[in-house]
């Protein structure tokens, strides 16, 4: 491997040898790998390593390697901090890489490469070569020595697409460990919980016929109406969002009366989209490489229909490519999110979870690709590009539009009930989805009889 650090550098600085400290029969155990540097999942993570009991979390986290976010620790799991070379940061400058010999175990290792470097370079994939894969090696032969020294039941890992991720998921195959992944929830101040994958990959879509089937009654639906009209009302985001800034009146004065959508981009490095392959095809974007080229073609949809554009680039990917010339089009990168919508007459995205944003601002949404709402009958779906147009025509005129609306309520009366569970940043009277205790309950329940199943009451 590279000669980054010494291995017992690695194994002492990040807390494995506590694990080892202990009896080798107390060594049952799930682990959780978040090699992106979520900041606020530490609390939800220790609840839920507080209802695993008799099984034991151990958390591999890169964001203590930040002098600023050192502090950080867990009261009921175990802490491991992850070598520094894997850490990552398009804001801050990557460890230098040193020679050595790569690893030649990790699968895809050429597309893992040009995934973490378009991910780390904010679409560019302007990064240092070496580097990169200095990171993807280390993350490799560091995830292998965690699995083995906590022999853990079960792995967790944050955001399945990340290439750092899927280097767990690669480790974890090897070894024959179950995995399941975590991430935000589709619904603001909510957690998801799934062993498919994530969005279209997710069990809400795989497993739609039986997602679809679920029971709800009045008091849920009711349930979901509250709180959307709460998530409405809040304009609650687990991102921290800017003032308004009177966007209404610029839009009015640029679109002069003609329609306005508001197309929200995504980062393709992080959401399956690239590369573009089969499997990206099937079960995220069937029409469309990127998010730059269906943005391009809803322009071009606009010039011919005499529409106005209003393009919001995903925060880590903000390339505005041509969209931002000629009068069909206005980049409203820094614009709140929610002031963005409410002045577009249609939302339209390939992937983004700001389609659930839109809908909860009762804005009709075109989807040019897949994610949980594929098969909710919310939305207006294309699946292939001859289809765009027509979707977006009828969304405009608001085609079906009750009944859209009514299977968005179940849609939501669902996920609150049977997928989604209370980040613990949010209160539960805020936010009534599924309890950490709940989670902990499922995962209990998987190790134990070996099932594998997201929609579990109890």
């Amino acid at each position: 491997m590279h000669n980054i650090s010494k291995f017992s550098d690695f194994f002492y600085d990040s807390n494995l040898k506590k694990i080892l400290d202990k009896p080798s029969g107390q060594n049952n155990s799930v682990l959780v790998f978040d090699y992106c540097g979520v900041r606020d999942i530490y609390s939800s993570i220790d609840k839920l390593a507080q209802h695993l009991v008799p099984y034991e979390l151990h958390f591999v986290s890169t964001l203590i390697n930040r002098k600023e976010w050192s502090h950080l620790d867990l009261l009921y799991g175990n802490l491991i901090k992850s070598p520094p070379e894997i850490w990552y940061n398009p804001r801050t400058q990557l460890p230098a890489a040193r020679d050595g010999e790569s690893n030649k175990n990790i699968p895809n290792i050429d597309v893992l490469i040009e995934n973490l470097k378009t991910a780390v370079s904010n679409g560019t994939g302007l990064a240092d070569t070496n580097i990169i894969r200095c990171a993807l090696d280390t993350a490799y032969y560091f995830s292998a020595m965690a699995i083995r020294v906590a022999k853990p039941s079960l792995v967790l890992v944050w955001n399945s697409f990340h290439p750092l991720s899927q280097i767990v998921a690669a480790v974890c195959k090897q070894y024959g460990i179950p995995i399941g992944y975590l991430e935000y929830g589709a619904l603001p101040g909510t957690l998801s919980f799934d062993f498919c994958g994530q969005m279209g990959e997710s069990a809400v879509v795989q497993k739609s016929d039986a997602f679809n089937k679920l029971p709800i009654c009045k008091a849920d639906l009711t349930l979901a109406e509250d709180t959307l009209n709460y998530f409405k009302t809040t304009g609650i985001n687990r991102k921290e969002l800017p003032p308004y800034r009177n966007l209404s009146k610029l839009v009015a004065e640029k679109s002069r009366g003609r329609k306005v959508i508001l197309y929200a981009g995504h980062n393709d490095a992080a959401s399956g989209t690239f590369p573009y392959t089969q499997d990206t095809r099937v079960h995220h974007s069937p029409i469309f490489k990127n998010a730059d080229e269906a943005g391009r073609y809803i322009l071009s949809l606009a010039r011919n229909n005499n529409w106005f554009v209003l393009y919001k680039p995903h925060p880590l990917y903000d390339r505005a490519v041509e969209l931002s010339t000629g009068e069909n089009c206005l980049v409203v990168s820094d614009y709140n999110i929610n002031e963005c919508i409410d002045v577009a007459d249609v939302v339209a995205t390939v992937l983004s979870q700001t389609s659930y944003v839109a809908l909860i601002r009762e804005k009709p949404v075109v989807m040019l690709g897949f994610n949980h709402l594929r098969h909710s009958g919310a939305i207006y779906q294309a699946t292939v590009i001859e289809d765009v147009e027509m979707q977006f025509q009828s969304a405009f005129a608001g085609f079906e539009l009750t009944i859209k609306r009514k299977m968005w309520s179940d849609h939501v009366a669902r996920l609150l009930k049977y997928y989604l569970y209370q980040h613990d940043v949010y209160s539960p009277d805020e936010v009534p989805a599924r309890s950490l205790q709940q989670l902990a309950s499922i995962i209990v329940n998987t190790i134990q009889e070996n099932t594998f199943e997201e929609f579990k009451t109890k």
